[in-house]
């Protein structure tokens, strides 16, 4: 059992819905299939709230990723959220991610679990969206989802860009010990080994996946 990390969210993660049903994965780790967590807005959007459960995909509040884990189903989260949302860019040599989330670290150290850190080359290329990040901070801050939101792609329409996806898996990150109540200390050590392992992951297959220019930005706020 893994709590399994999604990077980078882009403009909407489609790749983290479908991957653990792809053939590739089932191919690659036939044993293991991670349930997807969306945002729990999606939940209540008719039509969009019915094809996410149909692709077994569940809410992303931590009452629901706490009753994953206790099931013993491995989740899947797209750890920087929406904020990643309104920052997301197909043009560029940036990649920006958010690493100021820690829940998902409280909740692998309560569970013991380790973390499984999974980064989409390309994620980004598939979708773009009006840019107008102080605003949309500001609507998502209020209302829980960053307004205004006109996705696109192809055509310029609300449709995927045919971009390649390259999918790396890296080494579990496993938690020094597991307890119900993790010190600041312990959320912030295995914070940083996350990270450092997720970072590791980019830089070692950048080239190899067709981003050789391509670096990290790290957004703290």
């Amino acid at each position: 059992q893994f709590l399994t990390c999604f990077h980078p969210h882009g403009i909407y993660p489609t790749t983290c819905i479908w991957l653990p049903n792809s053939l590739m994965w089932k191919e690659q780790f036939p044993q293991f299939r991670p349930n997807g967590h969306t945002a729990s807005i999606i939940h209540l959007v008719p039509i969009m709230r019915d094809l996410a459960q149909w692709a077994g995909v569940r809410d992303v509040g931590r009452a629901s990723v706490d009753n994953t884990l206790k099931t013993g189903v491995s989740p899947m989260l797209v750890v920087g959220g929406q904020s990643e949302m309104f920052l997301s860019r197909s043009s560029g040599n940036e990649i920006l991610l958010h690493r100021r989330h820690r829940g998902f670290v409280r909740m692998a150290i309560k569970h013991g679990v380790p973390l499984l850190p999974v980064f989409s080359f390309g994620e980004h290329k598939t979708m773009d969206n009006v840019y107008l990040p102080k605003m949309q901070a500001y609507f998502k801050s209020k209302l829980g989802f960053p307004i205004p939101y006109f996705p696109y792609g192809r055509w310029y329409l609300p449709v995927l860009r045919r971009t390649p996806i390259s999918i790396c898996v890296g080494a579990p990150v496993f938690p020094q010990e597991k307890t119900d109540r993790p010190t600041r200390g312990q959320i912030e050590e295995l914070h940083e080994r996350y990270f450092a392992a997720l970072e590791d992951i980019f830089e070692r297959n950048k080239e190899y996946c067709g981003f050789p220019n391509h670096k990290i930005k790290w957004v703290w706020d």
